[in-house]
């Protein structure tokens, strides 16, 4: 089973210096591409996002056949994204990660990058990106302000996200409620604690369900069979 995380956010937050973290400190390969959109700029400013994406969408996707569980980055604030997104959801267990940094410390970030490897960005190009990634309705596992953090920090803030998984050929073992499970399956969304304490219950199951959890008051040592029960996601709550 793949696994994938996404880190998002402004650009020059910090995206790609904790994805090399990431696979420095815990074996996660991190795919670059931003090459794919210098190179496309580079021919001509006009349209090169149109250009890169598609180009993109394939690196991406042919990194993710190439290893087991990789870490990219993306400011997730175009559509192109948010298809990525998707996609990936269906065949993988994507987490995200959220890096955030002051504005102007972005700003910073940019006057010192080498232009030959990155995209020249404007001011007010920066200004849009980073109030569009702002309003993200996306659900992340964390939320990292690198504003200020250094090396341990950082590590330190991704090691709970990342521990709490492992991947396999045929499964994911996640650490839930202090106990080992193990889903064989994959509907796209339903494996984080997150998304077992909260989403189905708010957006679905308890509009569906009303009175399902009013009959049932568990206690340690009670036994609950399920019968008929798809994923499990229900039964592990």
């Amino acid at each position: 089973m793949k696994g994938v995380f996404l880190l998002t956010g402004p650009i020059a937050s910090g995206k790609s210096y904790i994805g090399r973290l990431m696979e420095n400190h815990f074996g996660i390969p991190f795919l670059e591409y931003e090459d794919v959109f210098v190179s496309e700029y580079q021919k001509g400013s006009d349209g090169y996002l149109g250009r890169a994406e598609p180009k993109a969408e394939k690196r991406i996707f042919d990194f993710l056949d190439e290893n087991r569980i990789m870490c990219f980055e993306n400011t997730m604030e175009r559509s192109y994204s948010i298809s990525i997104l998707n996609r990936l959801q269906e065949m993988a267990d994507v987490r995200i990660i959220y890096v955030d940094a002051h504005f102007d410390v972005t700003l910073e970030r940019m006057s010192s990058r080498d232009n030959s490897s990155h995209v020249n960005w404007s001011e007010d190009d920066l200004e849009r990106i980073y109030r569009n990634c702002s309003q993200l309705d996306l659900d992340f596992d964390i939320s990292i302000d690198n504003t200020n953090l250094d090396e341990d920090d950082i590590v330190s803030e991704l090691k709970p996200v990342i521990e709490k998984r492992k991947w396999y050929d045929n499964y994911v073992e996640i650490m839930f409620r202090g106990k080992k499970l193990r889903f064989s399956s994959w509907s796209g969304d339903n494996l984080s604690d997150y998304d077992m304490e909260y989403k189905p219950w708010s957006r679905s199951f308890r509009k569906e369900n009303p009175e399902y959890l009013r009959n049932y008051n568990l206690k340690s040592g009670d036994i609950v069979i399920d019968a008929g029960a798809y994923e499990g996601t229900f039964t592990a709550y």
